[in-house]
């Protein structure tokens, strides 16, 4: 071979040698395409240096580059790179990225449980801990069982939850004997009485049902309420003796009423306990079902309960019917504020009152439409328009000065069905409303009655009753009227709301003008919430020009500030 052969092989090697780069500085490159293409070459590797290099590129700024470090880790097999894998899960970690490193960790351990994945379910964030026992979980090995019944005490109910489903899937037979047994000291039974029921086992159950702990034994007949098996409903039965109340409650809750008459009957009877938790699950049975044969006494009975959510449970059921027999008791229940303070139950109440609209209810409902309950109070001013009672026109005329839009808008259909010309009248001053929906509701009641109005007030009644081709006919007088108003600080709002609404860009140029002759914020202010951008603009500049800002709130609305502020 000549020297220039050699040479020119020497060159051939150089130049290859040149373009492969090296991972271990290109991993520093400020090209984010050569960092990642360093990271994938590192994972080629499984020395120390190179595991370091690609932990370090966990913390790349590139999102590429922090999933190439994480699938190349994978390949190394290295046992040291599943702590910081696991370090590396946060709340801001995209699903992309968690399904990386789980991926990774579970080619590094295979089916094999090492103490540094083992390590991970006692790890300080809660998303390596339950990824930690999701992959611990797939061992079968006796060792990891210890830990997987400590996670299922975790603070963090994803990392209970994958500890659970691990020790559903193992075939110990003791296992569920150890879960059983766990059940008084969770914080929370519910997921482990599912696990219970995945398990299937219904003989350990039927043991346990006279447990010596109150809450396993409530636990258990939980889990039975879902199965099938003959031999529950005597267990059931018996359990309604229980001493614990806890247990008794959740009997109730297992008892099955389908066409069985000795059973319905001894639920029956319970309602008598004196637990107001047992109470309780009686009358949710009851009112669960579509007819149950006796129930109504207990029912009515349950309405005096002096357990709030009895009365609660019962008073939502009867609000739901059409059942005139429990007027006086609901009645009742409205009128005794001291006793029955609670807001939901008078929602209830008057819920029923105001569909049944038993005349008795008047005096009540009267005095509920001052209730500190908005709910309360539109259902009473419903009621009276129902009734078409005079004596709440008064009241409710002060509804239509509320803040709040549905209790003006309630206190104007009320008005309406109610007819009393003083009450009608006071609508007209409600077409000018701030909300869409209470103009509509003003306008619809003054239609209806062809109350007579002043021209004015004619147009205002087109607008608000959303009459376009009523507008569109008189667009000449209602443009000079609400140009007047756009002057009149109570009627700015209401003038640009309305102008807005029409959508007629004639008028705009006319609408700046008169805000350019002012130097009150007033009207600028208006424009800069109109959602019209030609106001908007000629709004930011008459504030420029007059040495105020504009600023922003969280909900949207641009309000003016001044820069001497």
């Amino acid at each position: 071979m000549t020297n220039k052969s050699i040479l020119l092989i020497l060159l051939f090697s150089g130049t290859v040698l040149l373009w492969a780069g090296n991972p271990a500085t290109d991993i520093l490159s400020e090209n984010s395409k050569i960092r990642q293409k360093a990271v994938i070459a590192l994972g080629k590797k499984s020395d120390d240096r190179s595991v370091d290099l690609l932990i370090q590129a966990l913390q790349d700024s590139v999102y590429e580059v922090r999933v190439a470090s994480i699938h190349s880790l994978g390949k190394t097999k290295n046992r040291h790179a599943i702590a910081p894998l696991l370090s590396f899960l946060n709340e801001y970690a995209g699903w992309e990225e968690r399904r990386a490193v789980e991926e990774a960790i579970q080619k590094i351990v295979g089916n094999t449980c090492p103490n540094e994945l083992l390590d991970g379910a006692h790890h300080e964030k809660s998303d390596a801990r339950k990824l930690a026992i999701e992959v611990i979980g797939k061992c079968k090995t006796q060792n990891i069982v210890p830990l997987l019944f400590e996670a299922i005490h975790d603070s963090i109910s994803g990392v209970r939850e994958a500890a659970l489903s691990a020790l559903a899937a193992r075939k110990e037979p003791w296992i569920a004997d150890s879960l059983i047994a766990a059940i008084p000291s969770m914080s929370s039974n519910g997921r482990i009485i599912f696990t219970l029921r995945e398990m299937n086992k219904v003989e350990l159950l039927l043991r346990n049902a006279k447990n010596s702990n109150d809450t396993i034994r409530s636990g258990v007949l939980h889990v039975l309420q879902e199965m099938e098996d003959p031999r529950i409903e005597p267990i059931m039965l018996q359990a309604l003796k229980d001493s614990s109340a806890m247990v008794r409650a959740q009997a109730v809750y297992g008892l099955n009423l389908q066409n069985n008459s000795k059973v319905t009957n001894v639920l029956l009877e319970m309602y008598n306990d004196t637990s107001a938790m047992v109470r309780r699950a009686v009358v949710e049975q009851i009112t669960g079902w579509r007819e149950i044969p006796g129930r109504h006494p207990i029912l009515i009975k349950a309405l005096s309960d002096t357990d709030v959510e009895v009365r609660g449970k019962t008073v939502e059921f009867f609000s739901q019917t059409k059942d005139s027999s429990v007027t006086l008791p609901m009645i009742a229940l409205l009128a005794d504020r001291a006793k029955y303070r609670y807001d939901y139950i008078r929602e209830y109440v008057v819920k029923y009152l105001a569909e049944n609209g038993d005349q008795r209810a008047e005096s009540a409902m009267m005095e509920a439409l001052t209730d500190s309950s908005v709910s309360v109070r539109r259902c009473a001013a419903e009621f009276m328009g129902r009734r078409k009672v005079l004596g709440a026109v008064a009241p409710l005329m002060d509804f239509l000065a509320s803040d709040d839009k549905y209790i003006r808008k309630e206190g104007a259909l009320s008005l309406t069905l109610i007819d009393d010309t003083t009450g009608l009248r006071a609508l007209v001053p409600v077409l000018r409303d701030e909300n869409r929906e209470v103009r509509a509701a003003a306008a619809s009641g003054l239609k209806t009655h062809r109350i007579t109005l002043k021209e004015a007030d004619e147009y205002y009644l087109m607008i608000a009753a959303c009459d376009r081709q009523e507008v569109d006919a008189h667009w000449q007088e209602i443009r000079t009227q609400l140009i007047r108003d756009i002057s009149n600080p109570s009627k700015v709002y209401y003038a640009v709301s309305a102008l807005m609404w029409i959508g007629n860009a004639s008028v705009i140029p006319q609408m700046i003008q008169i805000m350019d002759a002012q130097d009150e914020t007033l009207i600028p202010n208006t424009y800069l919430n109109s959602g019209n951008l030609e106001l908007r603009k000629a709004a930011e500049s008459w504030c420029n020009k007059r040495g105020y800002y504009v600023e922003s709130t969280n909900s949207g609305v641009n309000t003016l500030g001044s820069w001497g502020e």
